[in-house]
Formats: structure tokens, C-alpha cells, sequence
């Protein structure tokens, strides 16, 4: 797994690896300040210091699966995975990448909720799948639905590179000290 410090894009360097594919030279396009990042739609990428505040260890799992994390908060967890080395043996997007996704941005969400010297641990996953992908990125956005001192659950989406729903889910994690 890497964190990304956030969309380049939004700082006027126009390096995003999701939309430079996609929105072409940001002078003919338009894109540039206050662009949103098609990875996680968002405006205000993390800085260094935000990163390092949460102290959770790299997953080889999350590695394998090549995700990469563009912001993070207690509140909300956006992050990206390629197709191409994550399909079933029909070459559509495996579910149970999704489910990994699920519950990775769900409890780094948790994590970031529970603040320094805790752990967030996933205590339930559900995830329904609604359609697949071939190629591109799966990207992902965890929503809070609830903090609270003992627990925290996440609505977490999955789309394709066009924006269609992939897969939705839920997980809740145990906050422990």
C-alpha cells in the first residue's frame, strides 16, 4: 500500500496519475486549481504531517493489491487499486479485491478515529457486487456513518474509472486500546 500526498493536480502540478490519462494538457482542458481528483474527488490533498500522524503499519496485502491511499481522515478514506493483477480467472475484477478495499479504507478510517496508541480492527464486512471491471482502476471512498469511543462503521463505495457503482459495502470496526 502507498499513501500519495493527494492530487498534484490541485496544487497546479499537473501530475495526477488518474487524470493525466484522462484530461489531457490542463491548459486546453481547463483543469488546474481546484480541479477534483477522479481517485478521490477532493480539493484539499494530505500533507506530509497528516500522513505521519497515523502510525499503521504497511500491509502486504494491501501491497499485493497495489493500493494506493490519496486522502485520509476520520470522516473519509479515498483510495485506488488497478484491475490488471486482481482478476478472477474470467479476467473481471475479483471480489474479493473489493472486500480487501473495503475493509482497508474502512479501518483506516477507524484508525485515524481512534487517535494515537488505539487500533481499529474490522468486526463485520458486508458488500454487495453490482458490476465488474476489466481494466483501469477501482476506486474507493469510505464514508464515516458513525464515531464513537468504542466503535466506528463505514459506508465504503467502489466505482470504475467512469464513475459507475462497482460495489458497496459496509464494515465496522472495534476501537482497542
Amino acid at each position: 500500500m502507498s499513501i500519495t500526498l493527494g492530487c498534484a493536480l490541485v496544487t497546479g502540478e499537473f501530475t495526477c496519475p488518474t487524470v493525466a490519462g484522462s484530461l489531457g494538457d490542463p491548459e486546453t482542458t481547463g483543469a488546474g486549481a481546484g480541479a477534483k481528483c477522479r481517485s478521490c474527488a477532493t480539493v484539499n490533498p494530505m500533507t506530509e504531517s497528516e500522513i505521519a500522524q497515523f502510525d499503521v503499519p504497511d500491509s502486504p496485502f494491501d501491497t499485493k493489491l497495489g493500493l494506493e491511499i490519496t486522502e485520509r481522515s476520520a470522516e473519509r478514506v479515498c483510495g485506488r487499486a488497478p484491475v490488471a493483477g486482481n482478476t478472477q480467472p474470467y479476467g473481471l475484477w475479483h471480489g474479493g479485491a473489493s472486500a480487501v478495499m473495503v475493509e482497508t479504507l474502512g479501518s483506516l478510517g477507524g484508525a485515524a478515529h481512534a487517535g494515537a496508541g488505539r487500533r481499529a480492527v474490522g468486526t463485520e464486512l458486508n458488500i454487495s457486487h453490482l458490476r465488474s471491471a476489466r481494466s483501469g482502476w477501482v476506486h474507493g471512498v469510505a464514508t464515516a456513518l458513525y464515531l464513537g469511543a468504542t466503535s466506528a462503521v463505514y459506508q465504503v463505495e467502489l466505482t470504475d474509472d467512469d464513475g459507475r457503482l462497482l460495489a458497496s459495502g459496509r464494515l465496522s470496526c472495534r476501537i482497542l486500546d
